[in-house]
């Protein structure tokens, strides 16, 4: 099991890429950017679009680094902002099941 913040996933449960890039790895990405990008996307089904529990398991996991809080942008937004924006703006489905606590 994977501890994430308030919530416990089975490893079962998830396809390996995404333990992979749990773990940091970029598996099946040519750059650890749109590992990141894939990462948040499964984050958004995960934790039912919360943006809050999104950040708090993006840096929980090995895919943490500095570039996450650094402003990136025009506009003065950081990476995590950009990144988690974009991801709730492209979900559509959640997961919908309950967490084992």
């Amino acid at each position: 099991m994977y501890a994430i913040p308030g919530i416990r996933f089975c490893a079962l449960a998830t396809p390996s890429r995404v333990l992979h890039w749990w773990d940091g790895l970029n598996d099946g990405k040519p750059s650890a950017s749109e590992a990141d990008m894939a990462f948040i996307e499964q984050l958004y089904f995960w934790c039912q679009g919360d943006q809050q529990l999104m950040d708090e398991c993006f840096r929980a996991f090995g895919r943490m680094r500095d570039k996450w809080d650094e402003v990136h942008y025009a506009n003065e937004d950081t990476y995590r902002e950009r990144h988690i924006r974009k991801a709730c703006r492209r979900g559509n489905d959640t997961f919908d099941g309950r967490y084992i606590q």
